[in-house]
């Protein structure tokens, strides 16, 4: 067998000298198909998902992706390595939010908040404890703003905090459950984001759209949020 051949037409059949080569070489062909793999942010989703002004930024892993305010993925499919835009910001982040009062981009890591004004970093590692008084301490699942109202939610496990950014405190009332704040929400939330003036409530890579009435019941999106939001492929 050769190393290499000279170009051939179409109908140009190797010999079996040539064959019995190669299959010593590669193996036996196979009819299995190739296993697909689906991707970490299908299942179980992503780890954070911003809404900054009108655009979403989804993190899973060392990685985000970008949505543009039009709904069209300008990261490339492989998305963007997170560090190489947020300096210093240690993934996986656990949560992330675009605080209303200053425009500060918030993540959240375990015990400790990392606060970036657009790409530059302004402050690592700060405790929780220190700029957001009764949230948990120990780490968050999800968090949420509202700009108007200046009120940002905290979510851990089946439990809600309102959170006053003017008063810095949070709200009389809380914290409560998602349910029963939200009819229809999910229990457990892993992200949450306010676009075009919803609630988005994610759990792992199902997303529930929250309506203006608490009374009313949610409504659950169709397909995956990774697939019909991030226009990402799961494999």
């Amino acid at each position: 067998m050769y190393r290499y051949y000279q170009r051939k037409n179409q109908n140009y059949k190797l010999s079996k000298d040539d064959i019995a080569g190669i299959q010593d070489l590669y193996g036996l062909p196979t009819n299995k198909k190739p296993i697909k793999i689906k991707k970490p942010y299908c299942d179980p989703g992503f780890d954070a998902t911003i809404a900054i002004r009108g655009e979403l930024f989804s993190f899973d892993s060392h990685k985000f992706w970008r949505v543009s305010h039009k709904g069209e993925l300008v990261s490339p499919q492989e998305g963007h390595v997170a560090s190489t835009f947020f300096r210093l910001l240690p993934t996986p982040i656990e949560a992330a939010y675009e605080r209303p009062t200053d425009g500060k981009l918030i993540f959240f890591k375990g015990s400790y908040y990392y606060e970036y004004s657009d790409f530059y970093l302004n402050k690592f590692k700060q405790p929780i404890s220190t700029r957001y008084p009764r949230i948990p301490h120990s780490g968050i699942d999800a968090v949420m703003t509202i700009p108007k109202t200046k009120k940002t939610y905290f979510f851990k496990g089946p439990f809600v905090w309102r959170f006053d950014e003017r008063l810095k405190r949070v709200d009389r009332g809380y914290p409560t459950t998602t349910l029963k704040l939200w009819k229809g929400a999910p229990a457990r939330v892993t992200s949450a984001f306010y676009i075009n003036k919803r609630i988005i409530l994610l759990s792992n890579d199902a997303y529930y759209i929250m309506k203006k009435k608490s009374s009313k019941a949610a409504r659950i999106g169709k397909g995956k949020f990774s697939e019909n939001v991030m226009r990402l492929r799961c494999y």
